[in-house]
């Protein structure tokens, strides 16, 4: 109530932060039990009444019983997702843990551009089950980045790349009916890189004719499904499309023979590559380093 009544907008509860909340029984703690999500929200709805955010934690099992007892609770938005758990690595010169402080270490939250594909399978995952606005958040540093969250179900974007502090800087930008927050981002280039994401954003817009951010919003979604929905009725394989600019280094036969599939071979210092062996996997045309090897349709190519 004191934080409505000193003119604060919006409220979000962090029901997710790993730096040293969890062993305290907040952050994460809290945003790892429904039922504890649910009761925190509850209280706070009951003695505010400006929008109500609450963050989710990706180190859960499952999203949606977490997101649905916050919005049981009382939240207006869900933000998603805060950083991921990990620890950094460990110095093999000292064998301590990183980041050292006096010889030790603990876990903490990993964040920045690794953990997007994460964040994008939240919000998305969130965004099929519950008709609640998402704030996306999780490795955004492009308008490319927020583009994508806003696809699979972002109704506005947080840009946070790495840890900050709880006196971070933040930059809201109005983007018709979404919203962008850059945080580290800002840090790391300056506020020059609104302009920039603000005008490639609307550019991309512009180009594909969609009139605004709200129009973008879950085109994506129907797209994702079950393992089990993804049709079988094409694959691809490992085609050499330029054979004279092959150098015979061996890396795609090394790649395809310790993946298990014995697909490619090298015979009289020419590749050779068996398309009934070949499993479409994709490895070979990622380790040729002259772009070689490419991958096509079985259905749509003639040899």
């Amino acid at each position: 109530m004191a934080v409505e009544n000193a003119g604060a907008d919006a409220i979000e509860l962090n029901f997710s932060c790993p730096h040293g909340m969890p062993e305290r029984g907040v952050g994460a703690a809290i945003g790892q039990h429904a039922d504890l999500v649910r009761e925190l929200t509850h209280v706070v709805r009951g003695v505010v009444e400006i929008p109500l955010i609450v963050k989710l934690t990706p180190n859960v099992t499952d999203i949606i019983p977490i997101a649905r007892a916050a919005t049981e609770g009382g939240a207006d938005i869900l933000s998603a997702i805060n950083s991921v758990q990990c620890l950094m690595g460990v110095n093999l010169d000292t064998l301590e843990p990183l980041p050292s402080v006096g010889g030790c270490s603990t876990y903490g939250g990993y964040s920045g551009p690794a953990i997007k594909p994460i964040g994008l399978r939240v919000v998305s995952q969130i965004a099929q089950e519950l008709p609640v606005p998402i704030m996306g958040i999780g490795g955004i540093s492009s308008w490319q980045d927020a583009a994508e969250y806003i696809a699979v179900g972002a109704s506005a974007v947080q840009v946070c790349t790495s840890i900050v502090s709880s006196n971070h800087l933040c930059i809201y930008i109005a983007v018709g009916a979404s919203a962008v927050q850059v945080c580290t981002a800002v840090m790391w280039n300056g506020a020059g890189i609104i302009r920039d994401m603000t005008a490639g954003f609307s550019g991309y817009l512009a180009d594909k004719q969609i009139p605004d951010p709200n129009a973008l919003r879950c085109r994506a979604l129907p797209r994702i499904g079950t393992h089990a929905s993804l049709s079988r009725d094409s694959s691809r394989y490992a085609y050499r499309e330029s054979p004279e600019q092959c150098i015979s280094c061996g890396h795609c036969v090394i790649a395809c023979r310790d993946g298990g599939y014995h697909a490619i071979s090298v015979i009289e210092r020419h590749v050779t590559i068996d398309k009934d062996t070949c499993d479409g996997c994709g490895l070979c045309s990622l380790v040729c380093s002259g772009g070689v090897i490419v991958m096509r349709p079985r259905m749509q190519t003639k040899e």
